[in-house]
């Protein structure tokens, strides 16, 4: 039973693909795709970010009509997107100490056996 959300970061993720270089929606979702291959994140949720961004004013976007069929809508960091990639890289950091404490805690009761033991509650195996 997987507890975590999908597409959790996602919005952090496509920052950074972006700092990279700009991009169209179906290209950050396969790059997205390439550097996490456990995201489960889909076309709806990048567009839907992308929307998001934009209107936060994180990032811009510009058509690109050069391309064979529909245009392509082309999506850019801005300055403030810079600034909210750093306060997510903040955040994540955060996280990961979080993260890093259960584990290395886990471990410990793993190794001490308490997490073979029943409950008090639990009758004894």
């Amino acid at each position: 039973m997987p507890l975590s959300r999908p597409a959790r970061h996602t919005r952090a993720f496509i920052l950074l693909l972006l700092a990279r270089e700009p991009a169209c929606g179906a290209d950050l979702l396969r790059r997205l795709k390439e550097v996490v291959p456990d995201d489960r994140t889909d076309t709806a949720i990048i567009y839907r970010s992308l929307k998001k961004l934009r209107n936060d004013g994180l990032v811009d976007v510009r058509v690109d009509a050069k391309v064979v069929g529909p245009a392509h809508k082309i999506y850019s960091l801005t300055a403030a997107g810079r600034e909210a990639l750093a306060v997510h890289r903040d955040e994540i950091e955060g996280r990961i100490r979080n993260l890093m404490y259960f584990l290395s805690t886990y471990q410990t009761y793993k190794r001490k056996g308490l997490l073979d033991a029943p409950a008090p509650d639990e009758p004894a195996r």
